[in-house]
């Protein structure tokens, strides 16, 4: 386990409860990031990924993206980061060029027209809506 596990999960631990991140008004407390977290680290470790692979997450100023980043480096794989804010076109040839094992994403992405391809999708099951694909 990293340093940055450790205290991720100390933070979790001090009180869940205790709010963590606000997005839209609406608060998550330290124990749902620590759920969100480890529904992801289930996913990944389910998909045999080997240490350090690159993990891609497609990036939006939502709370699931913070959780998702906190999730990959705190399980010591290597974050490659992908711009939601790009063109389908553009974001469907980078989620191609990174060529990584896993690519994290909100379902929002994934129904767009170029991002998804012949991929399997699998949703995660807690309240944040993002979706993995191994690849």
């Amino acid at each position: 386990m990293n340093s940055l596990r450790r205290q991720l999960d100390a933070l979790a631990a001090i009180d869940p409860a205790a709010p963590s991140i606000e997005f839209e008004r609406t608060w998550y407390s330290w124990g749902t990031i620590a759920s969100a977290m480890r529904s992801l680290r289930d996913l990944l470790a389910q998909a045999g990924l080997p240490e350090h692979a690159r993990v891609a997450v497609v990036l939006r100023n939502r709370p699931e993206s913070a959780c998702a980043m906190l999730e990959v480096l705190a399980a010591d794989q290597s974050l490659v980061t992908l711009n939601a804010m790009y063109p389908d076109d553009k974001l469907a040839a980078d989620v191609a060029a990174v060529q990584a094992p896993a690519v994290v994403a909100s379902t929002q992405d994934w129904q767009r027209a170029g991002p998804v391809g012949d991929v399997e999708l699998v949703r995660l099951p807690h309240s944040f809506d993002y979706l993995v694909t191994q690849r």
